[in-house]
């Protein structure tokens, strides 16, 4: 919150000499002539020492809310803290299940198996452990929520009532620049001074019923939201003793959860190359290629008609067929296929393979072609599939956890909840007590708006310059809500 000046001195000398250089030479240097105060500098002295009262007032005010509410935004995340906590452990335990089922995959490729061991049996010492703190800080930070919710009540309210408190002080120090506006107008004007007395005057009577209202608001504060407030200082006290344990927990399973939540991309991308199908085809000759020709035969005796419808034997009849013979060498196509994860068993375990799935005729040919290649070939297409990925998959992760079974004291919590919702009534009450509009404050307001027109036609009607628009509180930095990632939105 930004820091709210004083325009009245702090020590009476001080104030005399802010009321004298004021005053105009020439009456001044009368009156201490005569030893005498005019009516225009007893005015001021008397104006300006109720103006004293309402800094002093309202600065103690301001301090006092601006104490409480940084508490309450400390306990706010104190409490924060214990709900990061269980959620990162609920987050890590779930991580934890998926890479222990993923790691499978890893421990079947040999470039990564050792590294894929040793991190599984890593896993599965600390999964336990784990779990247990999980449950058990779900339990804490369920148990913590009234107390969360009481804390950011009250801290809204607090953050209102500072709001309201600082546009009251801001209201009030703008009056004040204006009478300071004023007296250098009666400084240059000296026949201003028995209007600008009156003025004084009733600017007074105005702060000092200002002063009582603010006098009744400090005290009010202290009865209400002093006894509930102490409660909030003493729980933090005693709560800070868990909070760096809780970070450096917080910051351990975080570091984890980094190294971790990386695997499953790639894990998941390796199953499905696993189960790709890598293979060749190749031709191989098979046997004597077949030819056919047409071959004529004597398959009877040809009869021939004679000129008076006679069949005669006329010569041999001639058949043909068709007959084989070789005619070159005849190719056929094999093929064999396996799966990348059986490729990856190396060079003997994919030849046996390709042994396995071929004839006896094909495999043969296949090593008088040269079954080497064709080896060669297909660990390349398993290689060039794995490497990628392999690239981004970093197994080399030493899951080093501090104590996991570190909470808030929820008993202490719980016992000082009723406090917690005191304040948050009290402070959520005193908003009114110190609001503006209130029956207190809002005829002194207006008042003070009444008497700035006079200044200023006052002011005007002497050619001086005309007094600054009375001041507006500056609007306090938003908070954002933690729990929904928005901005609170003010009670009032």
């Amino acid at each position: 919150m930004k820091k709210l000046r004083f325009s009245a001195c702090q020590a009476s000398a001080c104030l005399w000499l802010s009321v004298m250089a004021f005053a105009s030479p020439a009456h001044a240097q009368q009156a201490q002539g005569q030893g005498q105060e005019t009516p225009y500098t007893q005015a001021a002295t008397a104006f300006f020492a109720e103006t004293e009262v309402f800094g002093t007032q309202s600065s103690l005010l301001i301090d006092n809310t601006q104490e409480i509410d940084n508490a309450l935004l400390t306990l706010e995340n104190i409490l924060s803290l214990q709900h990061k906590a269980a959620m990162a452990l609920k987050q890590l335990d779930n991580t934890l299940t998926t890479t222990q089922q993923m790691i499978v995959v890893a421990k079947q490729i040999p470039q990564t198996r050792a590294q894929a061991e040793k991190l599984e049996v890593n896993l599965n010492t600390i999964h336990p452990g784990i779990t247990r703190a999980a449950i058990s800080a779900e339990k804490v930070d369920i148990a913590l929520e009234p107390t969360r919710t009481a804390t950011t009540k009250a801290e809204r309210a607090a953050e209102t009532a500072l709001d309201y408190e600082s546009k009251l002080r801001d209201f009030g120090l703008a009056y004040i620049d204006q009478v300071e506006n004023l007296t250098q107008c009666v400084e240059a004007h000296p026949p201003m001074e028995p209007p600008a007395t009156g003025l004084l005057g009733r600017s007074r009577d105005v702060f000092s019923r200002l002063d009582k209202g603010m006098t009744i608001a400090n005290q009010t504060y202290a009865n209400t939201v002093g006894a509930p407030a102490k409660a909030v200082h003493a729980t933090i006290a005693e709560i800070s003793k868990q909070v760096r344990q809780l970070e450096q927990m917080l910051a351990a399973i975080t570091a984890l959860q980094n190294q971790l939540q990386p695997l499953n991309e790639p894990l998941a991308e390796l199953k499905k190359i696993l189960d790709q199908s890598l293979g060749f085809s190749f031709p191989y000759p098979c046997g004597a290629k077949m030819c056919s020709q047409s071959t004529p035969y004597p398959c009877g005796v040809k009869t021939c008609k004679g000129s008076w419808g006679v069949r005669y034997p006329c010569g041999t009849k001639i058949c043909h067929k068709e007959v084989p013979f070789p005619c070159g060498v005849n190719t056929c196509n094999a093929s064999a296929n396996m799966s990348v994860s059986v490729a990856l068993n190396g060079a003997d375990a994919i030849e046996h393979k390709i042994e396995a799935i071929l004839s006896s005729a094909a495999w043969t040919a296949l090593k008088t072609i040269g079954v080497k290649q064709y080896v060669d070939q297909i660990s390349h297409q398993a290689d060039s599939l794995l490497n990628p990925v392999l690239g981004r998959l970093h197994l080399d992760i030493s899951p080093n956890l501090p104590n996991l079974e570190v909470s808030l004291n929820g008993n202490m919590l719980a016992e000082a909840l009723p406090q917690f919702n005191l304040l948050a009534q009290k402070m959520t009450d005193f908003i009114a007590v110190i609001d503006m509009r209130n029956n207190v404050f809002a005829p002194e307001v207006a008042n003070l708006n009444a008497l700035q027109v006079d200044i200023n036609n006052g002011m005007r009607m002497n050619a001086c310059a005309a007094p600054a628009k009375l001041l507006r509180a500056v609007p306090q930095q938003q908070r954002i809500d933690w729990r929904t990632g928005r901005p609170y939105v003010n009670i009032r």
